[in-house]
């Protein structure tokens, strides 16, 4: 199965109607908003770093249904950043430190979002280029507590083909 969510604007991100749409599937309000954490981060950035403004940035939401995983793809027109780069620069951050990454960060202005795409999500895949984030979960939905490495070993650069 394959839905479609499209907008052009933060301000228009169909926040209820995904969240009712993954509460169809975890049956569960706490496990549906954890995972809507990843979505909004995901959303944030693609609006953030778009080549338009916040309010005209075309934002495309793929969901993909498959041997019970959801894949939420999510695509938009920004600025071209390397994949490999932002992954080289999570696990410097975290070599020689046992900290969590939110005390890690917390000075920080950037970052934030893709640890939180980690935390909720069993799979987070980027495309080379940063225009598109592939989220992905398997069902039954658990939420966890994971180290640092353990986060990042969860973080995938490619192109997902389905």
């Amino acid at each position: 199965m394959e839905y479609k969510f499209n907008f052009i604007g933060y301000q228009n991100y169909p926040h209820q109607v995904l969240f009712d749409f993954f509460y169809m599937y975890f049956k569960d309000n706490e496990k549906a908003a954890f995972f809507m954490v990843a979505i909004t981060e995901a959303i944030c950035n693609a609006c953030r770093y778009n080549k338009k403004s916040y309010d005209r940035a075309k934002i495309d939401i793929t969901i993909k249904y498959i041997n019970k995983s959801l894949i939420v793809s999510i695509k938009a027109d920004t600025y071209k950043t390397k994949a490999k780069m932002i992954k080289d620069n999570l696990f410097k951050l975290t070599k020689n430190n046992n900290a969590c990454w939110h005390e890690i960060i917390q000075d920080k202005s950037s970052g934030r979002g893709i640890w939180l795409m980690l935390q909720s999500c069993d799979r987070v895949i980027l495309e080379p280029d940063m225009q598109t984030v592939h989220l992905v979960v398997y069902l039954p939905y658990k939420i966890r507590k994971l180290s640092n490495k353990k986060l990042l070993n969860k973080l995938d650069i490619g192109v997902l083909e389905i």
